[in-house]
This record gives structure tokens, sequence and C-alpha cells, in this order.
């Protein structure tokens, strides 16, 4: 079961604000009884529970359905069209936080019988690269020199895919 997805395009020889990131970036809702009752997708209990535990505006943002939520079909649809307008190298990376996004990703596509969004040599994974390259690492974690963490909404996938850019780019 997908609940939502977030992707941005960065180019890491620009510089950005957290603002421009957030503005470019494509988010789809997905709808969870299209998932459900279309594709027998489930979802797990220990992940019902996670989410409660969650401030109630991220649960408005990625859980609770709303008039903007879309079928799997649309959501997939609209990513590609992200990508597609984005890329300028038939190849890019995509960044990733751990392997989850991949796996479910790529398990949704097969449900719907299309090819995954990204072939699985694109995939790179953010706190590996972070762990390797950055010298305040913590968990998967860094420093940001001038960067205003309050600002971060935390679990909204829009935010969570500019914080592993800020990351990525600017981070110590």
């Amino acid at each position: 079961m997908i609940l939502s997805a977030a992707l941005v395009y960065f180019d890491q020889t620009k510089t950005y604000t957290p603002k421009e990131l957030l503005d470019n970036t494509c988010f789809v809702k997905f709808d969870i009884k299209d998932q459900t009752q279309n594709y027998k997708r489930t979802i797990e209990k220990s992940t019902v529970e996670w989410w409660k535990g969650q401030d109630k505006a991220i649960q408005q943002i990625s859980v609770f359905p709303s008039s903007n939520d879309v079928t799997a079909e649309k959501g997939i649809k609209v990513l590609r069209e992200y990508i597609r307008d984005n890329t300028i190298e038939k190849n890019e990376i995509c960044w990733i936080r751990g392997t989850l996004d991949q796996v479910c990703m790529d398990s949704l596509c097969k449900d719907l019988q299309v090819p995954f969004i990204f072939n699985y040599y694109q995939y790179r994974d953010v706190r590996t690269a972070l762990d390797l390259i950055k010298e305040t690492t913590k968990r998967g974690y860094c420093k940001i020199p001038n960067f205003d963490f309050k600002q971060v909404v935390k679990h909204d996938p829009r935010w969570d895919v500019v914080l592993d850019a800020f990351m990525l780019m600017y981070g110590e």
C-alpha cells in the first residue's frame, strides 16, 4: 500500500532555497480504497499504529481520504510525467531513503502491470551517501549550515525529499 509519494528534481550544481525546492515538488496522494479494492493491496497493522502516533496535520496529508486522492494508475502517471518533464539524462539517479520506497513503488507498478518508474540501477540511498561523504552524519542525517530545521514538517513527503536534497547538496 502506498499512501502518498513525493519527488523533487534538483541539480547539484545549482543553489536553491527550501521554498524553491518545495514549490517544485511533485506530490501524489493515493486513493487507499482503489488500491485495496482493485489491486488487493493490504495495510499492515503496525503501519496503522505508527500513523496513529503522528501529528493529525500529517495524517491529513498522507492518510485521511481527501478530494485530491488519485487512483494508483493516475498517481503513477503523474509521477512519470514529472520525471519526464524534469529529467535531462535518460538514467539519472533517484535518491531514496532506504529501500522501502523502491520496493513499494515497484510492487504497485507490478500490480498495475506497468513498467517501474525507475530502473533498479538508478536508485541510491541517501543515508549511505551521507554516511560516506558528510562529517556530521548521525543516523542518516547531517547538519546543514544556515538551515532552519524548525521549518521542516516531519513526515510530510514533500519536506522529506527537500530535506534529503538539502543534506546531499549542502550538508556538512
